[in-house]
């Protein structure tokens, strides 16, 4: 799938076949200085639990930050596409999928992020960020933000 045909309806990444085109572009230019950055954070933290930005949102050429609180399983290395997408396959993504196409965003103008980018697991669950998780991610999300210049 090239990266300018976007899936048509939600939950688009329940085909392996989708996840693994998106997988293959996450050098691709729009997002490869934000997937260079979660490989940064995932180096400091020594561990694999930062989803990946989705090549087919809009990269640092984005105009909208969809900001959100930490990733969900769906969105996780280990349990979900392992990328943060409005094409995965839990309930948020698919609401956020009908509000961006509801809106008129077109998905080359926007690009979904965390406050707490790393999956925080808690049993078969995601666990809300505490305090402590916001303070650890800040310099990450401020460095998101001087990627996204426009």
């Amino acid at each position: 799938m090239p990266s300018t045909a976007f899936t048509t309806s939600p939950r688009g990444n329940r085909d392996p076949a989708v996840v693994a085109s998106k997988l293959a572009r996450l050098n691709d230019p729009p997002v490869k200085p934000l997937n260079d950055l979660v490989r940064r954070i995932d180096a400091t933290r020594h561990e694999e639990s930062t989803p990946w930005f989705d090549p087919d949102g809009g990269g640092v050429a984005a105009r909208v930050l969809m900001l959100l609180e930490c990733p969900g399983a769906k969105s996780s290395r280990a349990r979900g596409s392992g990328i943060i997408s409005l094409d995965n396959d839990d309930q948020t993504a698919e609401n956020l999928f009908t509000l961006q196409q509801e809106a008129g965003l077109a998905r080359s103008w926007a690009v979904n992020w965390n406050i707490v980018p790393w999956y925080l697991p808690a049993g078969t669950r995601t666990a809300n960020a505490s305090a402590a998780d916001v303070r650890r991610a800040a310099p990450w999300l401020s460095e998101v933000i001087t990627l996204l210049p426009r």
